[in-house]
């Protein structure tokens, strides 16, 4: 079995004992230790979006309870006939097939 450039360096067998170390140098050299800087951002995050929820829950509170609705039912109606229309229109084909009428 052959290595590879000069230097530091192995070929070990990935087991889970080789695979345990090699971890937990990893985390050593990424300063898992001091980790309150990630902490306290990722905590800051929550309340941001805490607070976001809040307002949001708020607004919707004022549009559905403070403010009519009114809806243009002529509009509605001129907006969904066609759909109306096309789906009566397969409906009927559908009949007439299956009365063997088509």
């Amino acid at each position: 079995m052959g290595g590879g450039e000069a230097g530091n360096e192995a070929v070990l067998p990935l087991n889970e004992k080789n695979l345990s170390v090699i971890g937990a140098m990893i985390a050593k050299t990424m300063g898992s230790g001091d980790s309150t800087g990630v902490t306290n951002a990722l905590l800051q995050q929550v309340s941001l979006v805490q607070e976001q929820n809040k307002m949001l829950s708020n607004l919707l509170t004022v549009v559905t309870n403070g403010v009519p609705a009114y809806i243009d039912l002529q509009d509605t109606a001129r907006q969904i006939t066609p759909y109306i229309a096309s789906e009566q229109e397969t409906a009927n084909e559908l009949y007439q097939r299956g009365r063997g009428i088509r």
